[in-house]
């Protein structure tokens, strides 16, 4: 029996796929084809990258650098909120 690996791709390469199609116009057929990509893998990428921008939590893991802070608001506002420990005057 034959089996295939799985491949596995990391973050920058994935943020120059979902470029290529934001910035370049180009279908996510003709990308997966030029790359030897599977077209359902390539439509999970732009998931993120779409819904982020927006204003909205995403899902998935970060494609950038700074999704994750952008992520997880209400933990910061969280910690914002809780009292502190210093001594009041």
């Amino acid at each position: 029996m034959n089996r295939s690996v799985r491949r596995s791709f990391d973050a920058a390469f994935k943020l120059q796929v979902v470029q290529m199609l934001r910035d370049q116009g180009m279908r996510v057929a003709q990308v997966c084809r030029d790359m030897n990509l599977v077209d359902s893998a390539v439509r999970r990428w732009l998931g993120p990258y779409t819904v982020e921008p927006a204003g909205g939590a995403g899902m998935g893991k970060p494609l950038t650098v700074g999704q994750p802070r952008i992520r997880h608001p209400v933990d910061t506002y969280q910690q914002a909120l809780r009292p502190s420990t210093l001594p009041c005057a």
